[in-house]
């Protein structure tokens, strides 16, 4: 069984070499898609041996994470970004969970400021039933079926497609967690906030557009002569 570990990136500068370090023996192989980044992630990303991409970012997270899965070549697929990470206690533990019964694994995530804790708080999980961690957390780990993919501009998913074709009893949900670094910089940053809130926008004309065109040509062809 192989497994590839694919990332989405801008401005990844302060994590892509940890990242790289903490999962190359957890992964067979890794993937890096860089959206323009400029602050020197680029040449950091291209001295690591991994499969490095650039993408021309086209206002959506969906679309560059679905570039990342078409360059994966493994049996199952993480999704990771560099900023986000697991402790290696977890990595067996993980791979251990990769049934052949199941088509996707949901992992939660724990945010963190201090870029050196490095703990995977599992007790902090332990009271919170299967179902509301589905809510907290998409299927980051599946298996590499091209009927798998992420949807919407923003707060992307793979979960629809997974549960579409798959079924909800598909997706195993597990207590191990993935790290996420962010900054107040970063976390806190309002020019941030009111590009999800266009790309919010966005998709939701793009999806009212897309409903109306389904409609007119419909109706175009239930009135022919």
């Amino acid at each position: 069984m192989k497994l590839s570990i694919c990332a989405i990136g801008l401005n990844e500068a302060e994590h892509i070499e940890f990242w790289y370090k903490n999962h190359k023996d957890f992964a067979d192989e890794m993937i890096y898609i860089d959206t323009g980044s400029y602050d020197g992630t680029q040449e950091i990303a291209k001295k690591l041996p991994i499969k490095y991409y650039e993408a021309k970012w086209l206002h959506s997270f969906a679309d560059a994470k679905n570039f990342a899965l078409r360059a994966c070549t493994g049996d199952w697929i993480l999704q990771l970004n560099p900023d986000l990470w697991i402790h290696p206690d977890n990595f067996q533990k993980i791979k251990d969970q990769m049934t052949d019964d199941i088509v996707a694994i949901a992992m939660p995530s724990k945010s963190s400021r201090d870029f050196a804790v490095y703990e995977a708080s599992q007790e902090v999980l332990n009271d919170i039933p299967p179902e509301k961690i589905m809510q907290l957390t998409n299927c980051c780990l599946f298996r590499n079926y091209p009927d798998i993919y992420y949807r919407h501009r923003v707060h992307e998913n793979a979960n629809e497609s997974i549960i579409e074709n798959y079924g909800r009893d598909k997706i195993k949900i597990i207590k191990q967690v993935r790290n996420h670094h962010t900054s107040d910089k970063v976390y806190n940053n309002k020019e941030k906030v009111r590009y999800f809130w266009f790309l919010e926008d966005y998709g939701a004309i793009e999806r009212k557009f897309w409903e109306h065109a389904q409609i007119l040509r419909k109706n175009c062809y239930d009135n022919e002569l």
